[in-house]
Order: structure tokens, then sequence, then C-alpha cells
């Protein structure tokens, strides 16, 4: 891309803008402005935690660099795709436009090579995503947490309770579109432990996200659970667009709101069928 076609693709994003948007917005008008250019009819979505930031990618034109105080946002142009690449608070959210005939994996292993993942070395670690409200919005902090596992843990539930968690813990397979798990029982009973023990064996494939302020969550405002579902994870599993890694969403002591969990999972399993439908 020239120097000149640079120059019409920025001001032909920022003629777009309006109100009270920030620099961010800006790195979402060029990529977008971009990708319509190019007719691209398809986005691949790709997060995974990492404390790579600001890593240059080999063959890659760069079309607008962020460098924020917590975060950096660079639109690139590899291979002559437009690719948006975000990497804030030890997680790195990536989003390619592309044709059918694409395959963008070999994009995605070069952005991996250059932003690797974060891996726990220790099997009985694993990376936990958690969520809470506050006044400035949602917030979000990335933890290694030390878990025991299903084997370890099994022989504390009872034959029943076994019978029941053995089938996840043990060679599951994740259905398209998500399915809803309503765990219950008297406090002090496991739950919470059962959890745990699910995302070390889920860990392989599985980003898990707990909710720490379920009444929240479940309550009357809305922006915060759709922060949440909107999260780039969330949206592949629910429109079916490819991410690496499945999502979990652990919503701990639901108490008397599991009607309005039921109703979240309806959402969020709904846009799937509707989506396979068409």
């Amino acid at each position: 891309m020239s120097s000149v076609q640079h120059d019409r693709l920025l001001k032909s994003a920022l003629l777009h803008l309006d109100g009270d948007l920030d620099e961010d917005d800006l790195a979402t008008a060029v990529f977008l402005r971009a990708m319509a250019s190019g007719s691209f009819r398809r986005l691949k979505l790709a997060t995974w935690e990492s404390e790579g930031r600001g890593a240059e990618i080999p063959e890659a034109e760069m079309l607008l660099h962020v460098d924020g105080i917590n975060h950096d946002v660079r639109v690139l142009s590899l291979y002559g795709r437009p690719v948006y690449v975000k990497a804030s608070r030890g997680k790195v959210s990536v989003t390619i436009a592309h044709d059918v005939q694409d395959d963008v994996q070999g994009i995605l292993r070069q952005l991996e090579q250059s932003i690797p993942r974060r891996k726990p070395t220790d099997p009985d670690v694993v990376l936990m995503t958690f969520w809470c409200s506050s006044d400035h919005g949602s917030q979000v902090v990335i933890r290694e947490l030390r878990v025991t596992s299903w084997h370890q843990a099994r022989d504390n539930y009872s034959a029943r309770t076994r019978r029941a968690l053995e089938p996840l813990m043990a060679g599951f397979t994740p259905a398209e579109g998500g399915k809803l798990i309503l765990w219950s029982g008297a406090p002090g009973t496991g739950k919470t432990s059962a959890l745990r023990a699910l995302a070390r064996e889920w860990s392989p494939w599985c980003r898990v996200h707990y909710i720490t302020d379920p009444e929240s969550f479940l309550g009357t405002d809305a922006r915060y659970l759709l922060s949440v579902l909107l999260e780039e994870a969330f949206i592949g599993v629910a429109l079916d667009v490819r991410v690496e890694d499945q999502p979990l969403l652990a919503v701990d002591e639901v108490g008397d709101k599991a009607a309005e969990l039921g109703r979240v999972s309806d959402l969020v399993l709904g846009l799937a069928e509707n989506d396979a439908e068409h």
C-alpha cells in the first residue's frame, strides 16, 4: 500500500467517526475500512493469554499503531489481509478479515510466533479470567490458579455425584453452540471445587471466565452482562465464528437467580441456533 493510499484510508476512516470516541475507535474504523475496501466477507477471531506486547510482526505492513498506557493496538495488512491485534491485560485478541478460500492458520501461526501464548508449566495451574463490575465498567483480571485434578478430587464426592460428573471430566467433547450446565447443592458440598477440577481437565482447549459478582451480572443493568457476552470468545461461539479456544462462563453462587441465568443461556445458545438455521 502506497503512502497516498494509506492517507486516503486513514482520512476515510476519520470521516466516519463521530461522538465521544477515542484512539481505539480509530483503530477499529481503520480495520473496518480496510476490510470493506478489500471486499472481505469473513472474520477469523482468536484470543490467547500472553505476556508479549508490541512485538514486530514480520511481513506485516503497519496501517495504524496505538501505543496505549495499558494496551497496544495494531492494524496491519498481512499477506493482503487486514489484521487487528490488541494486547491488553495479559491477553491478545486478533481479528483477521479473509475470504472463503483463504487459509488464515498460517497468519495465526505467525502472530503466535511473534506474540507467544503464555502457558503454565505446572499442569496443576490454569489461567482463569475473573470478571467484576465497577463504576467504570466491567473489570477483567487474568490469574494463574492452582487447582486439583479430578482424579485427586473425585473421592470427595458421593457415588451418585461422581457418576454425573465423570462424563464431563474425562473425554468430554463440547457441542456446537454450547450448553448450559447447572450445578446445585448446599454451601460446602463441593460445587466450586468441582468447577476448579473441571477447569484443569478442560484447560487444553477451554478458557474459563469466572463471574465474581453474579448479583450484578444477572441484575437489572444489562451493560455488565453484555460486556461479558460481547467478549470475542463468546461472540465466536454464539455466531459460529471460528475461535482458537472454547470459553466456559462460570457463574458461582447463583442462588435465586437461576431463572435469569437460564434466560442468558437461551440468549447465547439461541443466537447459535438461529445462525445455524440460516
